[in-house]
């Protein structure tokens, strides 16, 4: 043995030495010089699977570099070669396998297994839009039963988050009522009172100036499109009448009902809305004042909120937007108390006398354009405004009427002699002159309070249709109009009566209004 160094490889016959000649521990890689053996001294079919034990190769008999992909023949291996446990993350170092190194089209929906992908699987930081193509994630590749509630984060769909068109599906945001002006029930155009709110034209708004009364209010159409305002029909002309001198404070609000009130408590409150001002507009440097009361009484009146007058009352919102002859959209934003359940928003100006000249304005002439001109109101439980909420005009009118509801039709003014719409009753064979003649009326929509009582500023009343006299029914048989008494009023609807003066039969008729704003 000790000359066995002295033995070359010609000297020996082919089959001299075989595995079956040799001991187990006889040759090892410690007794092999590192080029005596090499892939060209070795036969194609020297080493395969049948000749190599279990254990004969293992990675750790193998140095960093022995095994490299130039090494390896393209179908040397496999999938079929590679038993279903060779490979798991147990046995693999975490950057084994990196994105980059696998080809584009080597991972398909074909390929995978159904549960091969789990959520459970992936890291919190592993998706995120950076590392997301844009259309890498469609609805079609989503199984219904995929999303639900239970699945979703308190905050992962939000009203910023929905594009504009699908803004739809959250409805009722908007605790403002009738803030695109659609509604005018009671006028289209009306002079606005002095001193206290008043409700003359568009529903849900009041309106007055303080100390002398040179103002109108009047809605106008906007359906031709404007710069900076797109999608709205209507708004509010408010301001002082062309030639006016009264300079007390214009001031137009809305009072929110508590129902819808309490929903903001511990949130964030947002209002916006669209305006401009007119060309001579003389309000100081342009400016318009906007206000947010909160409350914590319940259904409390537009005088008190003025008067700052409301249980724990404060303004949440104080700030001036300045206007621009130009439509643009301004919005506020404030944090509501957890303890608010009243609501309510004022706008505010002062006009200056006609002897100033506003910018771009007449030099000590009448102002023909002093108005602000509104729509749009919008207040919402949000940080930042979201497109404004449009709601079908039948909604709209019929949330208006649980305020205000008169039996004429929609752009009728009241009070106008007519026939259409009112309400009808006729008796026959009435043999006694002095008797009682009624109209029973059911209202279309039931009210927030009872009507007639003041301290909700509520009233009924009925008109002659054939005079426009209030607190009047007219008897059509006799042509007779008759004083009216109201009886049995409540949310739903109330009497009208009347005493006749002939003894015949007698057809009565008469529109009614029922209101109970909070004035």
């Amino acid at each position: 043995m000790g000359s066995i160094g002295k033995v070359r490889q010609g000297l020996i016959d082919g089959e001299a030495v075989t595995t079956n000649s040799l001991s187990a521990g006889c040759v090892t890689t410690i007794k092999i010089a590192d080029l005596n053996v090499t892939t060209p001294k070795i036969a194609l079919s020297a080493v395969t699977v049948n000749n190599l034990a279990l254990t004969a190769v293992q990675t750790r008999h193998l140095g960093p570099l022995v095994v490299t992909t130039p090494k390896i023949a393209p179908v040397s291996i496999t999938t079929d070669k590679i038993a279903l446990s060779a490979i798991t993350t147990e046995l693999m170092a975490l950057t084994a396998i990196q994105t980059r190194h696998i080809d584009v089209s080597a991972v398909t929906w074909e390929k995978m297994a159904a549960d091969s992908v789990r959520t459970i699987n992936i890291q919190l930081s592993a998706i995120t839009n950076d590392l997301m193509a844009l259309s890498s994630v469609q609805t079609r590749h989503i199984e219904i039963s995929a999303v639900t509630q239970e699945k979703l984060a308190v905050e992962a769909v939000a009203i910023q988050n929905v594009h504009p068109t699908t803004s739809v599906l959250f409805s009722f945001r908007n605790a403002i009522i009738n803030g695109a002006m659609n509604v005018a029930q009671r006028a289209v155009s009306a002079a606005v009172g002095s001193n206290y709110p008043r409700y003359t034209t568009v529903d849900r708004f009041f309106s007055f100036q303080e100390g002398q009364v040179d103002v109108t209010t009047r809605r106008e159409s906007v359906s031709t499109w404007q710069p900076g305002l797109s999608g709205f029909q209507s708004c509010l002309r408010w301001g002082r009448v062309p030639g006016g001198t009264a300079s007390g404070r214009l001031v137009l609000g809305q009072v929110v009902e508590s129902i819808h009130s309490v929903p903001f408590q511990n949130s964030p409150a947002c209002l916006s809305f669209f305006a401009r001002c007119g060309t001579t507009f003389s309000s100081e440097n342009s400016a318009l004042n906007v206000k947010l009361y909160t409350g914590a009484g319940e259904d409390q009146l537009a005088t008190s909120m003025l008067s700052a007058s409301w249980t724990n009352g404060l303004t949440a919102i104080n700030a001036n937007a300045i206007l621009e002859p130009t439509w643009k959209r301004y919005s506020f934003n404030t944090y509501i108390r957890p303890d608010v359940t009243q609501l309510g928003i004022t706008f505010s100006w002062t006009p200056s006398a006609t002897s100033l000249r506003p910018p771009g304005g007449p030099v000590g002439g009448s102002f023909n354009d002093d108005f602000v001109y509104i729509t749009g109101i919008q207040l919402e439980r949000s940080w930042t405004p979201t497109p404004y909420e449009h709601r079908p005009l039948s909604l709209e009118l019929e949330m208006c009427q649980r305020y205000y509801e008169k039996s004429y039709n929609l752009n009728t003014p009241v009070p106008t002699n007519t026939t259409q719409g009112a309400v009808y009753n006729a008796i026959d064979g009435i043999s006694n002159a002095a008797h009682t003649g009624s109209l029973p009326i059911r209202f279309m929509t039931q009210k927030r309070a009872i009507p007639a009582l003041p301290t909700v500023g509520g009233s009924v009343a009925v008109y002659s249709t054939n005079t426009s006299a209030i607190n009047r029914i007219y008897d059509a048989q006799n042509a007779t109009d008759y004083v009216a008494s109201y009886i049995y009023v409540g949310r739903n609807g109330f009497t009208a009566t009347c005493t006749t003066s002939v003894a015949a039969a007698y057809t009565l008729l008469g529109h009614y209004v029922a209101e109970c704003e909070f004035i």
